[in-house]
């Protein structure tokens, strides 16, 4: 039982594994020593890096390094208080995407430039809300597109104040 290891990716528990597979997956870059590991015995879930044995070394500690929260056996959470960015397997983002909302924002700054400039309101501040999500999620996913409604929503104003200054002129040249 003692050889029975726990690992966290992606913010889910795995395992058990034994030790010889975590070290197998160390070598191979499928574990990296940000990964969190836990077997029984050990008070906390540690990294993998500050676990000797796992990517070499001597025998693997009993105890661990990471004080999260109390953890009542292998059962793994997120560390209370994180705001960075959730990496999963190779670095890639684990946050929930937002690039549904950034589309939504771009369709409606392409209507504000085609069809009523005045919509330009409504897709900046969808894209504004879809920026915020994004930045919160960690995931950069659809964060360039929300920029580029935001930007087209600016412009698609900036073209109605110049319809308007041009009718006020157009109305006043008449008179």
């Amino acid at each position: 039982m003692a050889d029975n290891w726990y690992y966290a990716q992606n913010n889910q528990q795995l395992g058990p594994v034994p030790l010889a597979t975590l070290q197998a997956m160390a070598r191979s870059g499928q574990l990296n020593g940000e990964d969190l590991v836990w077997r029984e015995g050990m008070a906390n879930w540690t990294a993998a890096n500050q676990v000797p044995g796992i990517f070499g070394g001597g025998a693997p500690a009993a105890a661990g390094g990471w004080q999260g929260p109390a953890m009542g056996g292998p059962a793994y959470q997120q560390p209370v208080g994180y705001a960075g960015a959730q990496l999963g397997y190779r670095g890639q983002p684990t946050g929930q995407s937002y690039k549904k909302e950034a589309t939504n924002a771009f369709l409606w700054s392409l209507a504000s430039l085609l069809c009523c400039q005045l919509l330009g309101i409504v897709a900046i501040n969808q894209a504004n809300s879809a920026i915020q999500a994004i930045d919160a999620s960690g995931n950069p996913d659809g964060r360039g597109l929300a920029v580029a409604a935001r930007v087209i929503g600016i412009i698609a104003l900036v073209l109605l104040a110049i319809n308007i200054v041009l009718q006020i002129a157009s109305f006043a040249a008449r008179q």
